[in-house]
């Protein structure tokens, strides 16, 4: 990849940041402030690297036929090192729920209540999404036994925890989101493990819970889990056990651990051509360790954009994907193959329709299901004697 992509990445980022800015002055969010501003900061430019290293893949996908990462490392971290630090947020959230626990007792149905409205929601109408363009691209006739359509669908809306197939003979189906669920069956793997994780910190949950954690050892071994995707979550414990420590917080929002934050980044992007390995995680463990702490690198992790952009990441997670499937296979042809320069001026124009709508699909999707989750813990703590 020359230069143009680099410039482009650079105008890309700059028109997700505009456009986000623009919407938050006509429609401003009525969200409380965050309470871990960096975090959320943080999961916005993340979500947007992602649609950056998928945006890159199509390029190659069209001119191939193959999908794999494209052969720039920075292009390449922009997804995988991306997808770390998700799994490292994740992990940093609720390993910091069992080391409060003992003071703050962990109430896991409402966990549980709440990750399930946070999830799917989004994923179900990525998923109607999904099958609808199959139809599409099937002329809408029936190419596979009625049962065995019913059965891959039925695979698709367990999270992805059992697989991803084609769906009615249509050849890489998961292309259509850019293959994105893989994390979220990991993130499904990871929440059901927290009730044996909470014995080795001293937390004796009630034996149902116990019992999902089997149960999630089970599918993980049948899912075929890989144990370095799951260690990626031991980052997130790695930077829940720092912040416990007032003095590395204190050093952590120095600014030269946003120099130290930066000069990791660099180097991972040098040295290693993937970020699933282990030296490349523990390498990212330290920047991710120092913004859970409080850095915000020179407050690109703080500002009002860059929290709104938090706000909608999953959206741009899981619908990104599709937008790009639309325009580059189903609006363009197929057998197109344009040159680098016009493909990332397509994905230019693109960038608002992905950051409008995934707006709209917060706005109107998650954040309600947000709220009756909520609604719903009100009622029951109501009704606790």
């Amino acid at each position: 990849m020359n230069q143009s992509s680099y410039l482009a990445a650079i105008a890309i980022l700059a028109t997700i940041a505009l456009t986000v800015h623009l919407i938050e002055k006509c429609a401003p969010s009525k969200d409380s402030p965050a309470h871990l501003a960096s975090i959320d900061g943080l999961r916005g430019y993340l979500a947007a690297f992602v649609f950056l290293h998928h945006a890159s893949i199509w390029y190659f996908y069209l001119h191939t036929g193959i999908w794999r990462v494209p052969p720039s490392n920075l292009f390449t971290h922009f997804g995988e090192s991306s997808v770390v630090l998700f799994f490292m947020v994740s992990g940093f959230l609720y390993f910091s729920k069992l080391f409060a626990a003992k003071l703050r007792p962990i109430d896991w149905r409402k966990l549980y209540i709440s990750r399930l409205f946070r999830l799917a929601p989004l994923y179900f109408f990525a998923l109607l999404l999904l099958v609808l363009i199959v139809a599409i691209k099937t002329d809408g006739q029936l190419k596979q036994a009625p049962l065995d359509l019913l059965a891959a669908i039925a695979r698709w809306a367990g999270f992805s925890l059992f697989g991803t197939p084609d769906i009615n003979g249509l050849e890489g189906t998961a292309l259509i989101i850019a293959g994105v669920s893989w994390s979220i069956a990991y993130e499904w793997v990871f929440y059901s493990l927290l009730p044996l994780s909470a014995c080795a910190f001293g937390i004796r949950p009630p034996t149902r819970w116990l019992l999902l954690g089997w149960c999630g050892i089970i599918i993980a071994i049948g899912m075929h889990a890989a144990p370095k995707i799951l260690g990626m979550f031991l980052g997130g414990l790695v930077a829940a056990a720092l912040v416990r420590s007032k003095r590395f917080c204190q050093l952590a929002r120095h600014q030269v651990s946003s120099v130290l934050c930066i000069a990791c980044l660099v180097v991972l992007v040098i040295l290693f051509r993937s970020a699933y390995h282990f030296a490349a995680v523990a390498l990212l463990t330290i920047p991710f360790a120092l913004i859970a702490g409080g850095n915000n690198l020179f407050g690109l992790l703080s500002n009002a954009t860059a929290i709104a952009m938090g706000r909608i990441s999953y959206s741009v997670y899981m619908l990104h994907g599709i937008i790009l499937f639309v325009a580059f296979d189903m609006v363009a042809a197929p057998q197109a193959s344009p040159s680098l320069l016009v493909h990332w001026a397509n994905t230019l124009l693109l960038t608002p329709v992905v950051v409008v709508l995934s707006f709209l699909s917060f706005r109107y999707i998650e954040r309600p299901a947000m709220e009756f989750a909520s609604a719903c813990a009100r009622r029951r703590e109501n009704k606790s004697p």
